[in-house]
Order: structure tokens, then C-alpha cells, then sequence
């Protein structure tokens, strides 16, 4: 995971399997946000984009404290691709689960259309 091997500091929201998140916010395969500690939008690709999200976040939080060498050479890794098949087991991952925190995440409709989350 891009959170713990760039080691970020900011919490990461990972979606469920019913991508309740992404049909909340538009529905595109591989949709990208960030969400502001109040709960609110404040951006979000229709496809992922590193490049986009690490501009977004050096704007707006700050330095990564990486370099251009070391994002570089993160971004260029080929990292393994998870094939699997109906009723297949989700693969472990090298998470230090002492690290993680479980976060509920509700969507909300307001009466003018407009997407919220509740955190």
C-alpha cells in the first residue's frame, strides 16, 4: 500500500467491497479523492493519478519529504497484480495491523443532489 511503503502520516480511506465510496462519488473503476478532515470533497480524479494526487497534497499539506528520486523510482515499481476468481481469499498483506484504525464511512444525500460522507 502506497501509504505505508511513501510512509504518509495522513489517514487513507480504503473502500469496501460493495464500493459504497465510489457509487457515492460517481461510479468511474478507478476514481481517486480526497477528503478533508470535516468530511467534505475537495478533489477527485475520475482515474487515478499519482502524479495529480502528490501535486494536490504538496499543495495543500505540504512537502511529501520525499525526493524526485525516490518518488520516481516509487512510481516506476511494478508491484504484483492480484488475479482472483469468485469466492477467492483476499491475499494477506504486510500491513503492521497495529497501525491501522477501523474508520465507519456513511454516504449522505443532501435534498439538492450533492454527495456527503459521514465519518
Amino acid at each position: 500500500m502506497a501509504s505505508v511503503e511513501l510512509q504518509f502520516e495522513i489517514p487513507w480511506i480504503i473502500d469496501n467491497m460493495e464500493n459504497t465510496l465510489q457509487k457515492t462519488y460517481g461510479g468511474m473503476p478507478n476514481m481517486e479523492f480526497v477528503i478533508g478532515p470535516d468530511g467534505t470533497l475537495l478533489a477527485s480524479w475520475d482515474w487515478a493519478n499519482p502524479n495529480k494526487l502528490k501535486q494536490f497534497l504538496e499543495d495543500n499539506v505540504g512537502p511529501s519529504g520525499i525526493t524526485e528520486e525516490e518518488w520516481k523510482e516509487f512510481s516506476q515499481k511494478r508491484r504484483p497484480r492480484i488475479s482472483m476468481r469468485d469466492n477467492d481469499e483476499v491475499p494477506g498483506t504486510q500491513v503492521p495491523h497495529s497501525e491501522l484504525a477501523p474508520l465507519e464511512v456513511e454516504p449522505l444525500s443532501e435534498s439538492d443532489g450533492n454527495s456527503l460522507i459521514a465519518l
